[in-house]
């Protein structure tokens, strides 16, 4: 949509979201933790590239190798916390329910802030200035 930090976000939650739900058919059977560490690696994958971007990007000026750094340090991060979780003792009732809750949250987030996006310099495209869809 634009070339703000919240599109550029999308590029991990949504294909790490569909792989989640290929191999739900394989896991779910194998550990009582999938939907918690699945949701945990979509949850710190978004949560670790805007640390970290904003991070550097206070000290130094942006650059796109830093940039995909940034996204295979999240992507092992999430993929590192969610094994840990699928290889676990098996978590309480309350904690499955609480990571769906969150994983319907994050969803709709990633849904609708695209159409929604709130005058915030995550969502602030660096071109146009624009939030969300441009007009």
């Amino acid at each position: 949509m634009n070339e703000s930090v919240w599109e550029h976000l999308k590029l991990g939650f949504w294909p790490a979201l569909l792989y989640s739900l290929v191999e739900y058919r394989w896991l779910r059977r194998v550990t009582s933790n999938f939907i918690v560490a699945r949701t945990a690696a979509l949850f710190l994958i978004p949560a670790t590239i805007v640390t970290l971007f904003y991070a550097y990007t206070a000290f130094i000026e942006h650059t796109l190798v830093a940039d995909i750094l940034i996204f295979v340090v999240a992507v092992v991060v999430g993929q590192l916390a969610s094994y840990r979780l699928l290889t676990g003792p098996p978590l309480p009732r309350a904690v499955r329910w609480s990571a769906v809750g969150l994983l319907l949250c994050l969803v709709s987030a990633f849904a609708l802030l695209t159409f929604f996006a709130p005058d915030c310099p995550l969502f602030r495209d660096p071109l146009s200035g624009a939030y969300g869809i441009p007009h």
